[in-house]
């Protein structure tokens, strides 16, 4: 699918631009991470849609078909300042 390599793109040019190493869990490797806005906002610049809208609903579809196909296999929560 055409939105899905658009989505696997907006995700290496932010890794490559803004990711960051991290180690989610103590007992594993470090992986490099970027957060998922920057890729958001990097694919609603990417994707052709007739309205902003569409290129909302094409992030999540895409987002969500990525889990599905392994193409992005972990997320967590962020600890914010303050808990």
């Amino acid at each position: 699918m055409a939105s899905l390599v658009t989505f696997k793109r907006a995700l290496d040019v932010m890794l490559t631009d803004l990711g960051k190493d991290i180690r989610p869990f103590p007992d594993r490797p470090h992986v490099r991470a970027v957060d998922r806005e920057a890729v958001r906002d990097e694919l609603l610049k990417a994707y052709t849609a007739d309205t902003l809208e569409a290129k909302r609903t094409a992030f999540h579809r895409c987002e969500k078909m990525a889990q599905q196909r392994g193409v992005v296999q972990w997320f967590w929560i962020a600890k914010s300042e303050g808990r």
